[in-house]
């Protein structure tokens, strides 16, 4: 029979009642009662229990009934499958949630910034045990932070999706009945971004790269080494810490196509991706290696690296760069030394051309908008957005379009001018007499500046915009037909492949324009004479 009781102790004092131990000198034993109470009853196994209680009777008497109650319906085949997880505080929930992130493979700082997330939400909204979670009050206090600016609402959405996933994870180990946060929505956070990212042009990236080339030693990398780092993210999209994880066993560039591997352990998504490389990107890294391997002596850096052997088994870009998420200080430490480079370069009377790290729209160029520039320039080639997608390794084909998509006026102009013409064309001249003109020539060559004081190579940097022994404030304009162009002058080539087609920015240094007095004058090879006859325009 249940019954409701308080434990007896046996104490010892001495002759003034003082507490004493039991060999004291004139020590007497003293019975006493706890404070609290306790509940003897028999379980739904009929195993008799005793369970500390609370210290006031009535409660006490309220709990034991309680458990009596739960014996019964338990003997009765009455089970309530949820009784012991919301005894528990919700303290011990979130430990073991922590623990299932772990042992799933999530990288450290995911599982810290969700345990300090889930933290946070439980102590400001007062949440103690299962039964408190509330999701009026997970809206109310993000919406509070929000107000006090303590975040934005990007933030304000990662600590909701922090605890919607502990919620459905409290579902799904069978700890609740129901997920009472499954309608909460994540804000819409483009009007309140925090930080705009931006591409570069062609030819700003190119200098980019041969600024970064002959720059000094940055956290531990050399200058060629953050180039081939920033070459390598903007060709792949892969972001910091799946660039950090990789090692030269990660590429395969005797493949046809070359690829690199991130294994599912660095990967956002927890997948092993393989991803196909650029070709002209694959050629830069197999010479890069192969320099690396037989250079012992060139850097720190690099001894720490490679081993005496000739096998390269340490990460290519080491250090603590990407997990103290500092890659935006790196590159914008290389935008200052490039700008440094081209003020140096240009005449006195030429205002250098500037590369900013943020522009006068408030967008930065930092490094996680290397993985914008990968996917702005697959939209700016006509990649269709579905591969953009898979390329990008994105979960929706808005976040590729909306979000790391950007066009520039160019970019839309060339689309305009890919529609049919507005007029039908018109008759051939014909019997006329006169031979056929030629066109008014495009400007070809490339007009490319420079930065003096290397003599390295990269072709896939001069695609880019910029050769990497001579970088300016020139503009580059690329010819369309895409034949190489050395010492300025167009070099015709049928078997060349086309180059990614350059578009200038900076045409204030040199005019590449004929000016109309040459044009009045018949510069061209030939004159036609007008076709006098009428034609009916399409509209």
């Amino acid at each position: 029979m249940a019954s409701l009781f308080r434990k007896t102790r046996t104490r010892y004092v001495d002759a003034d009642g003082v507490r004493t131990t039991k060999d004291g000198d004139g020590a007497r034993p003293q019975r006493v009662k706890s404070k609290d109470w306790y509940g003897r009853y028999r379980d739904a196994d009929g195993i008799q229990r005793e369970k500390r209680l609370a210290s006031n009777k009535t409660a006490a008497q309220q709990m034991l009934n309680e458990l009596i109650r739960q014996s019964e319906l338990g003997r009765a085949g009455v089970v309530d499958p949820f009784a012991d997880h919301s005894q528990r505080t919700l303290s011990e929930h979130v430990a073991d949630f922590r623990r299932y992130l772990e042992a799933k493979g999530n990288t450290a700082s995911h599982v810290d910034g969700t345990d300090s997330r889930l933290r946070a939400i439980n102590d400001g909204c007062g949440f103690k045990r299962l039964a408190d979670l509330s999701a009026s009050r997970v809206v109310e206090w993000l919406a509070e932070q929000r107000k006090a600016e303590r975040f934005g609402v990007s933030t304000s959405n990662h600590y909701l999706t922090a605890i919607k996933a502990f919620s459905r994870w409290l579902v799904k180990d069978r700890r609740i009945a129901e997920d009472r946060l499954a309608h909460l929505t994540r804000l819409k956070a483009d009007a309140d971004r925090r930080i705009e990212r931006r591409h570069l042009t062609p030819a700003e990236f190119g200098r980019f790269i041969e600024g970064t080339r002959i720059a000094g030693d940055r956290y531990g990398l050399s200058g060629e080494s953050r180039a081939m780092l920033y070459l390598t993210a903007a060709y792949t999209g892969l972001r910091a810490s799946e660039l950090a994880s990789l090692t030269p066993a990660s590429f395969d560039l005797a493949a046809d196509p070359p690829t690199v591997t991130v294994e599912a352990g660095y990967s956002k998504h927890r997948q092993r991706d393989v991803l196909p490389l650029h070709p002209e990107l694959a050629a830069q890294l197999r010479q890069w290696l192969a320099v690396k391997r037989s250079t012992t002596d060139e850097a720190q850096d690099v001894i720490r690296i490679y081993a005496a052997s000739d096998a390269l088994d340490g990460p290519l870009w080491p250090g603590r760069w990407a997990a103290d998420r500092r890659g935006w200080r790196m590159v914008k430490a290389d935008l200052a030394a490039t700008n440094e480079a081209a003020a140096k370069a240009c005449p006195p009377n030429v205002d250098p051309l500037v590369i900013p790290y943020r522009d006068e729209q408030g967008r930065q160029f930092d490094f996680h908008a290397l993985r914008h520039q990968f996917i702005s320039m697959l939209a700016a080639a006509g990649v269709h957005p579905k591969t953009a997608q898979e390329l990008a390794r994105h979960s929706t084909i808005t976040l590729t379009m909306d979000h790391y998509t950007h066009l520039r006026v160019s970019d839309l102009t060339s689309a305009l001018n890919a529609l049919p013409t507005l007029t039908p064309a018109r008759e051939s001249v014909g019997a006329t007499g006169t031979e056929d003109a030629q066109a008014d020539p495009a400007v070809s060559g490339a007009y490319v500046s420079g930065i003096t004081g290397t003599n390295q190579q990269s072709t896939l940097g001069a695609r880019m915009g910029a050769r990497p022994a001579d970088i300016s404030c020139d503009s580059v304009t690329s010819i369309e037909t895409g034949a190489p162009v050395e010492g300025g002058q167009q070099v015709s080539s049928t078997s060349h492949q086309k180059p990614l087609r350059l578009q200038g920015d900076e045409a204030d240094c040199v005019s590449l324009r004929r000016s109309e007095n040459d044009r009045r004058e018949g510069v061209s090879n030939g004159i036609r004479t007008r076709d006098l006859r009428n034609h009916n325009p399409a509209l």
